[in-house]
This record gives C-alpha cells, structure tokens and sequence, in this order.
C-alpha cells in the first residue's frame, strides 16, 4: 500500500501496519499520516476543524489517501458528505480522496 501513494502525500489511517513502516522502520518518512479518530503524534491535527482544514488541503492538491476506509463506515460516510469521492487505488485498502465535480 505504501508504495502506492505518492511522494508527500498524506494519507488517513487509523494504526495501520503504514503507520509502523513510517515511524518504526524508518520508510516513507516522506507521507503525512492522520488518524480518523485521534491523534497520534503532535504533528498531527487537535482539532475537528484543524482535521478537516488539513483534509481540504490535501484533497485540493490531489495527495489525500484513505487507508482501509470500509473499516470505518462513518468516516466513509463523513468524506461522501463533505463532497469527495473515495477512488480505489488498491481495491478495499487504499483509495485517493478527491473533490466532487462542480
């Protein structure tokens, strides 16, 4: 999965085996990950809003990832509401997360 996203991107996890490779074994230091349900480092957003302002960002630039998004229906659910779509890079596991067309 990881050598699937694109340098810097950042993709949203929730303690994936990504998130070990990162910080633990040193590989892709280049990918910002975020949790969907807490943060796990102090680079990490505190704040609902501070999540969503950095989401916007990435998605707009086209280097925002969701890993394992049918693990967690809401947050699925809270992307398709804010007007993204979720487009499967690895079926079931990895998938870029783009704005709707206006």
């Amino acid at each position: 999965m990881e050598r699937n996203a694109e340098p810097g991107a950042t993709v949203i996890q929730s303690r994936s085996p990504l998130y070990y490779a990162t910080l633990v074994e040193g590989r892709r230091k280049d990918l910002k990950l975020m949790s969907y349900f807490e943060a796990q480092s102090n680079e990490e957003p505190r704040t609902r809003e501070e999540t969503d302002a950095r989401i916007d960002a990435a998605a707009q630039d086209g280097s925002l990832y969701a890993l394992f998004p049918d693990d967690f229906r809401e947050q699925r659910r809270r992307f398709e509401e804010a007007g993204y779509r979720l487009v499967p890079v690895e079926e079931d596991t990895l998938y870029r997360v783009v704005p709707e067309k206006t």
